[in-house]
């Protein structure tokens, strides 16, 4: 899957991500795990593997509306975008979960907000949350969270350090690391920058192409 976290106040929202991906053949690569809508003043952060994104996002780029509008439709989105992976992929359901994180600065409510959307496995249809404060992926349980994380880009950094130790200690499979970029969303700016390199790994052998 991936690192993909979100921090929300009302003058800035923060979105970090990834970049490692893992090929059937278990050698690591990296890619590109979010889009940027600058019309909207926002951006989508993917976890999922990347033939759902990369279905996803052509439809995502061109897409002209408000953000309301857009939070509003992409659990029907995601819906049919699996619909179509699960059709003409036929990959395991397990391997088709996928998380999107849209956060990005509202006209109507004057703030930035941020929403959660999600396929989960077994699920009919993808289910959409308003992200209160904060996301966090991968989330074991509150007790690996690391203590005194704080909602800017410190903590973001710190937090994913940890995620990725944490990661490869569970899940050597799992495609956490690479870089990690952060991008700011403010109410008239988007920057994205890299953060900090992840220690390199060995590849993987064996193991689905992940993101």
């Amino acid at each position: 899957m991936s690192i993909l976290n979100a921090f929300i106040t009302p003058d800035l929202g923060l979105v970090g991500f990834d970049t490692e991906g893992v090929m059937p053949d278990g050698s690591v690569v990296e890619g590109c795990k979010v889009i940027v809508l600058p019309h909207i003043n926002a951006v989508i952060g993917f976890r999922g593997l990347d033939f759902v994104q990369a279905t996803a996002s052509p439809n995502l780029v061109g897409f002209k509306g408000t953000l309301e509008a857009l939070a509003d439709d992409l659990p029907r989105f995601l819906t049919d975008v699996i619909k179509h992976c699960r059709e003409h992929y036929q990959p395991p359901e397990e391997h088709l979960a996928t998380n999107l994180v849209l956060v990005g600065y509202s006209q109507a409510k004057k703030e930035v907000v941020g929403y959660m959307i999600k396929w989960e496995v077994g699920a009919d249809a993808a289910q959409s949350e308003l992200i209160v404060g904060q996301s966090i992926a991968p989330f074991w349980s509150r007790e690996d969270l690391p203590a005194g994380i704080h909602a800017d880009r410190q903590g973001m950094i710190a937090l994913a350090q940890h995620q990725s130790r944490l990661s490869r200690e569970r899940m050597p499979e799992f495609a956490a690391g690479g870089r990690l970029f952060i991008a700011e969303v403010r109410r008239d700016s988007i920057s994205i920058q890299k953060a900090f390199e992840f220690p390199p790994r060995l590849e993987i052998d064996n193991q689905e192409q992940d993101q």
